[in-house]
């Protein structure tokens, strides 16, 4: 019996030893607004290739399967969430398929 209440001692004080250890964050100040100034640019300056650099055929080729492959699933998903945003409600799209706006379900059948 003693070892049972030894071991429920020695684990209280261990999670009391945790709970005290955790320190609280700081609350953050309320960010300011960024205004622009005259000297920023709209635009970034990205700097591109080394000059003198030859890009060959294949590599060009790479990199725009390379943005097809990364970009037409973002425009894809970005068209359809316009495109449901139109919905008033759940419904049939031409009597068959079930359409609805974001957050909301439309099914077969109830």
């Amino acid at each position: 019996m003693k070892s049972a209440s030894r071991s429920v001692l020695l684990c209280s004080a261990a999670l009391s030893f945790l709970l005290s250890s955790c320190q609280q964050q700081p609350a953050e100040p309320p960010a300011q607004p960024v205004t622009p100034s005259a000297t920023t640019s709209p635009t970034p300056n990205i700097p591109g290739p080394v000059p003198g650099t030859r890009l060959t055929d294949a590599y060009v080729s790479q990199v725009g399967r390379t943005a097809y492959l990364w970009g037409w699933p973002m425009v894809n998903i970005h068209n359809r969430k316009l495109t449901f945003e139109k919905l008033p409600g759940p419904g049939y799209m031409a009597g068959i398929v079930p359409v609805a706006p974001s957050n909301q379900l439309a099914m077969l059948r109830s």
